[in-house]
């Protein structure tokens, strides 16, 4: 799907609105058009008459008969999505669909790695076609650096092999006639002090960094207004 179910639904409800509150504009877009399509005069008083009671008819007709048909059509599309299906068939609401997804972010697991759960990220692709897919529930695996654990353990191992490889050949270049007890305890000192301090500061502020997104709210109220549409048209 190009676009989410609660996007197509709220827009839909957004034209109905425009032509409820706003037949002036229908009015005039009709009178427009069609002073295009004929010889009739659209400022001559009957004709006139005729074209404002028209636009009003359809405004009307079209935002109380129409709007609701409009969005049953519109959810038809997605009745293969087994978390509408769910919803539909009254088995698991959209929301607690939802909360039941969130369970893998709650407390202190916002900040670990998870195993990769294929079944739970497919469950959370198709809540994104009614929603907007809330990312932070996806479970990558415990080596993808998406949490604060992984991205800092990574962090710390690369910094410690840079320091480590590439200490003997940076301190050397400091040296004119190097000392060797004082190479190698400058070297020593490289590959110890160096990752830890460097470590202590870059890896807590990247693993922060890409942890952040998991301390976004769940989209509860989309899901609450899915389950809303849901009662309204298929109870």
């Amino acid at each position: 799907m190009n676009s989410t179910l609660i996007r197509r639904l709220r827009f839909s409800e957004r034209i109905g609105e425009i032509l409820k509150d706003n037949p002036d504009e229908l009015y005039i877009a009709v009178k427009n058009r069609i002073s295009h399509l004929s010889s009739v005069d659209p400022e001559d008083t009957p004709y006139d008459m005729w074209f404002q009671q028209f636009s009003n008819d359809i405004s009307k007709h079209f935002s109380e008969t129409y709007i609701l048909q409009i969005q049953e059509d519109l959810m038809r599309e997605y009745e293969e999505n087994p978390v509408l299906d769910d919803a539909i068939k009254d088995k698991i609401s959209v929301e607690d669909s939802l909360l039941e997804l969130g369970v893998v972010n709650k407390g202190i697991r916002k900040v670990l790695p998870r195993r990769k759960n294929k079944a739970h990220n497919e469950r959370l692709e198709y809540l994104g076609e009614l929603i907007e897919e809330p990312t932070q529930l996806r479970a990558n695996g415990i080596f993808w650096p998406d949490n604060f654990v992984t991205t800092a353990a990574y962090t710390t191992i690369a910094i410690s092999a840079i320091c480590y490889f590439g200490a003997e050949p940076f301190i050397r270049n400091l040296y004119v006639n190097p000392d060797p007890a004082s190479l190698a305890r400058d070297i020593k000192d490289y590959q110890t002090i160096i990752p830890l301090t460097y470590s202590a500061i870059a890896a807590p502020m990247l693993g922060i960094g890409t942890n952040l997104g998991r301390f976004h709210s769940l989209p509860t109220k989309q899901a609450k207004y899915i389950d809303k549409k849901v009662n309204q048209l298929h109870k």
